[in-house]
């Protein structure tokens, strides 16, 4: 099963995922010509990532999905084109580390309450738009308050699917306060969409990640929230 994300740039432009494959179960690639790029038989996800060449997006985004491989865009503007993408998220590229762990982390990682792709290619699957986001803290408060913030940003009326999951280090990080925290969050998403949670443990390596975060913050939660009008209100990216 293969997990691909690829950038339509040049090679220092994309180089910034590369440390972190072992974490996000994905490969990183980079192009200027989606000719070059050869769609495999066991490809099950693609993200595919532009500022600017949207044609070369287009066309890349096209072959994968026709191929009915679960594709993603990762642009700055949402590009109005048909059977091209099951999805697509607004976003500067600041954020793709943090969209990429968010997709991929539920499924690569086990828990008491596991997800599998399956879920989410259910969830995503000709959504049309979805936000997503992993985010790190040393307490379930501080990661709830955080999410609220994210939730600020987008009309969650229009959110027709929502997958909350729970990671921690140690297995009594995954008590009942815990879970009856993630479930209020899912409690806010309109009572028609489909919520699923899952909750996981980080591998022992985790905190040897280098990007800036502290020991003490050993707690991460993920979100993706998607439907076809959802609609993010706040554009700065983050």
């Amino acid at each position: 099963m293969n997990f691909r994300v690829i950038a339509l740039s040049n090679e220092d432009q994309s180089v910034g995922l590369d440390m972190y494959e072992w974490f996000t179960g994905a490969t990183n690639e980079h192009t200027m010509d989606p000719t070059e790029i050869e769609v495999n038989d066991n490809d099950k996800l693609v993200i595919i990532w532009a500022q600017d060449n949207f044609d070369k997006a287009i066309e890349l985004g096209r072959k994968f999905y026709q191929a009915g491989v679960l594709t993603l865009g990762v642009f700055p503007e949402y590009i109005e084109e048909q059977e091209c993408f099951d999805s697509q998220t607004i976003n500067d590229g600041k954020s793709i580390l943090s969209i990429v762990r968010a997709i991929t982390a539920p499924v690569i990682y086990s828990g008491p309450i596991s997800f599998d792709f399956n879920d989410i290619h259910t969830a995503l699957k000709d959504a049309e738009r979805f936000y997503a986001r992993f985010i790190y803290g040393a307490d379930v408060d501080s990661l709830i308050s955080k999410v609220e913030d994210k939730f600020q940003q987008i009309g969650l009326s229009n959110v027709e699917s929502a997958c909350i999951n729970l990671y921690g280090e140690l297995q009594p990080d995954f008590n009942s306060y815990s879970i009856d925290k993630i479930k209020a969050l899912l409690s806010m998403m309109p009572e028609e969409s489909t919520t699923l949670l899952g909750v996981h443990k980080l591998p022992d390596s985790f905190t040897g990640i280098e990007d800036k975060m502290e020991h003490k913050m050993s707690l991460g939660i993920s979100f993706i929230l998607a439907g076809e009008d959802m609609r993010i209100w706040n554009f700065s990216y983050r």
